[in-house]
């Protein structure tokens, strides 16, 4: 039975009170991250239990001051047709104990196999072999049969993290290994030697670099991983220069394509908080539960805003890039059609939620050059309904208090969107007659001649995709999916980002009139809070 979602609970462990994950179980590369001490590393060892039974005795250790008597690890697995499998984790005496005790991890995984790559002692320093009885010629004799060839793999992730050519001769030894463990020698069985292609100089692996260790080892794993498998790696970035980091990321992603593995790295690597498209955000709340986040942007996650250190007149935070598209677009529209005098300069923020995005803005109110007076948050539309479910319902936890404290706080920098941005664009292309049209023409003026029409496109994908759908919503994000992918396919040269930024620009600008008001009434306001005699200006330089 094809496992669907997979989720695992971990409750009083090393100071978290409780903390729940939903693990990926599709392919793809995902950064986990979080300040020190948030349960990342804990995390990743429960994630390690799924295949490693010993893996709790050996990172879970008790001694007088650390016990784990009131200790849960629960994974719960649901599978297509619903039915779901529950294995909870319990210390007893010295011993985990599962309840039910007769079930296997490996009952609900859907993964072939799970390796985790820690930050220890083995990651660092790979073979600990004696090479002293090895000769040159041992290395280079290509009839050895201890000696082999090492794994394209490995040659080609060590040549693009490290942006050379110079691992192209690399080769292994292998030492104390009989039968299969000759044909399917361990990391702990390798000797590796690089054979310079210029000089035809040989260097053993002592001689490589901390960090060309680490993905040389991490490699090793990479290379011999089954199809359909978790691989988790601690600390992902250790010893690597940030170009490093990226490369060897992107070799990952290359890599879990082709054996659609599911790879989860910690890191704290700014570099790779920026790069990644996916992102899980671990914070601790009050209570010192801790919430994992998926949607969050780097903004959030690094508290860092600045580009090419440049500093604003006003920051504008939104939840997401479709927000963002919106926003821009009406500042731009009041612009052009309102004959602004004022200049300022303004960056919009992508966030995450709505309760990140507020969160992140009042915490930029204390941070100079910025102050109360020059942030402004817009979270969705729908943020109003979440808030008024939140004030009625009863029985509120603390964190769901500390929501409505945070709206209430900064209710004078919050304007909620007037649409949900996909949302409201839908709406507008499926009740107005003329609405595809209009994105017809502003993309013929983008290419001069249209081979196709868009309007046939939008009205196909939107019956198909939308119209009949009981959640508008997701309905929404997908119908806008589908007809930007749909014509990009057609116009290569048009970006699907630029798409999205010609159909916000033709909503906005077709809405105007019934718009206007409400933000130019928001947008004076902010600029009034600076200077009170403004209250007509409106311009963005960039």
């Amino acid at each position: 039975m094809q496992c669907t979602n997979l989720k695992v609970t971990l409750e009083n462990i090393k100071g978290i009170k409780k903390l729940q994950f939903d693990i990926p179980v599709t392919d793809g590369v995902f950064i986990i991250t979080g300040k020190n001490g948030c349960g990342k590393s804990t995390l990743m060892t429960a994630l390690a239990r799924i295949n490693d039974s010993n893996i709790f005795a050996k990172h879970f250790t008790e001694t007088p001051f650390d016990k784990y008597n009131d200790s849960s690890i629960t994974y719960e697995a649901t599978n297509e047709d619903s039915s779901n499998i529950k294995i909870s984790f319990h210390k007893k005496n010295s011993r985990w104990h599962p309840t039910p005790n007769k079930r296997k991890l490996s009952e609900l995984s859907p993964f072939q196999d799970v390796i985790y790559i820690s930050t220890s002692e083995q990651r660092f320093n790979g073979s600990k072999l004696n090479n002293n009885d090895i000769t040159p010629k041992d290395i280079t004799t290509k009839t050895n049969k201890n000696t082999q060839n090492a794994s394209p793999i490995i040659i080609e992730g060590l040549n693009k993290t490290f942006d050379s050519d110079k691992f192209n001769g690399l080769r292994y030894h292998i030492i104390n290994a009989r039968g299969a463990g000759k044909r399917f020698p361990k990391r702990t069985n390798k000797l590796y030697y690089n054979i310079q292609q210029n000089n035809h100089r040989i260097f053993s692996e002592s001689t490589f670099s901390l960090g060309e260790k680490l993905v040389l080892n991490a490699l090793e794993h990479l290379n011999s991983i089954k199809k359909k498998s978790l691989l988790l790696i601690d600390e992902i970035e250790l010893a690597l220069h940030p170009t490093a980091q990226i490369n060897f990321f992107e070799f990952i992603e290359k890599i879990a394509k082709e054996k659609n593995l599911t790879v989860l790295l910690s890191t704290h690597s700014p570099s790779l908080i920026r790069h990644a498209k996916n992102r899980f955000f671990m914070e601790q709340e009050l209570d010192d539960t801790i919430i994992v986040k998926n949607n969050c942007y780097p903004a959030y996650i690094l508290r860092d805003i600045t580009i090419n250190e440049a500093s604003y007149d006003y920051l504008l935070f939104v939840e997401d890039e479709q927000a963002k598209k919106l926003l821009s677009a009406i500042i731009k529209e009041t612009q052009q059609t309102e004959k602004c005098n004022k200049i300022f300069t303004y960056n919009i923020i992508t966030v995450g939620g709505w309760y990140e995005t507020i969160r992140l803005m009042n915490e930029f109110k204390n941070i100079r050059p910025y102050s109360e007076s020059s942030v402004e948050a817009f979270p969705d539309k729908d943020v109003e309904d979440t808030i008024k479910e939140l004030k009625a319902k009863s029985g509120k936890t603390e964190a769901e208090i500390q929501r409505i404290k945070l709206w209430t706080n900064c209710n004078q920098n919050i304007k909620p969107l007037h649409i949900t941005p996909e949302l409201g664009v839908c709406e507008w292309l499926n009740n107005n007659p003329d609405s595809s049209l209009i994105f017809e023409k502003a993309i013929e003026k983008e290419i001069s001649t249209l081979t196709f029409h868009v309007n046939k496109i939008v009205k196909s994908i939107l019956s198909q995709s939308y119209t009949s759908s009981n959640n508008k919503r997701q309905a929404s994000k997908k119908a806008l999916n589908q007809i930007t992918t749909e014509i990009n396919f057609r116009i290569p040269d048009i970006p699907t980002n630029r798409l999205y930024e010609i159909l916000y620009q033709c909503y906005v600008s077709d809405n105007y009139e019934a718009i206007k008001s409400y933000y130019k009434a928001t947008f004076c306001h902010i600029i009034n809070r600076k200077a009170s005699d403004d209250t007509n200006a409106l311009n963005e330089t960039i």
